[in-house]
């Protein structure tokens, strides 16, 4: 994937298992920068941009990103995230009769139960909507089990498995993420990146010196000269 904004040199690239950090000395160009990606306008963005994949294709600005403004709030409820996994998970139902079969036979046993209690009761009882599974994932808010009280590494570390269970295409772009990390800390995060073989575009408003080994940088001071 390539990220292409009008007023740089040359286009972003961004590549699965390898960060892309694009670090940005001039405060004001940042917030402009992180503000367009936020907003999906593309080409009608406060900075314009373009994301094209590797056969020359363009993306959807909407739909190419999924932009984390910050690591201590996590998108778990991405819509595009949880579908993907969601529909892994029916596939993977129906192909084990054995589970499926397993799942009716509890389901008719508690509703069974619970009708039991009908006994009691002097009119007519029953359920109006018969018992699916799907009906079930979407009741019962069916989701990744994150904890919050872990690290911000683990939850990024977790997110990116996340990412990789869904199975999508679409950039992580994590706004500012080094501030919350030790520099060993983000050695750890960009080898889960590199596990993963996730697509992950990082925005510092902080210049280092470190570099890292599943990391490719590119800078841009404070008079908007690129590195």
């Amino acid at each position: 994937m390539r990220l292409s904004f009008s007023g740089l040199d040359s286009p972003l690239e961004i590549k699965p298992g390898r960060a892309t950090t694009l670090e940005i000395e001039n405060a004001e160009l940042f917030s402009r920068i992180c503000l367009s990606l936020c907003g999906g306008r593309g080409r009608d963005a406060l900075e314009p941009y373009t994301l094209w994949d590797d056969e020359g294709n363009e993306l959807s600005s909407k739909d190419a990103l999924i932009l984390v403004e910050s690591p201590l709030s996590l998108p778990w409820d991405n819509k595009h995230l949880l579908g993907a996994v969601t529909r892994k998970f029916q596939m993977a139902l129906l192909e084990d009769e054995e589970l499926r079969a397993f799942i009716d036979k509890s389901a008719a046993n508690i509703v069974s139960a619970y009708m039991s209690l009908a006994m009691t009761m002097h009119a007519e009882y029953g359920f109006e909507i018969e018992w699916d599974m799907q009906r079930f994932v979407r009741t019962f808010g069916f989701g990744v089990g994150h904890e919050p009280q872990r690290s911000v590494l683990e939850n990024c570390m977790d997110f990116l498995s996340f990412v990789l269970d869904a199975g999508v295409t679409q950039c992580i772009t994590f706004v500012n993420l080094r501030t919350f990390l030790t520099e060993k800390g983000l050695e750890a995060f960009l080898e889960h990146v590199f596990f993963t073989n996730v697509p992950v575009l990082l925005l510092e408003q902080n210049v280092s010196p470190a570099a890292f080994k599943h990391e490719q940088k590119r800078l841009i001071d404070m008079d908007f000269v690129e590195r």
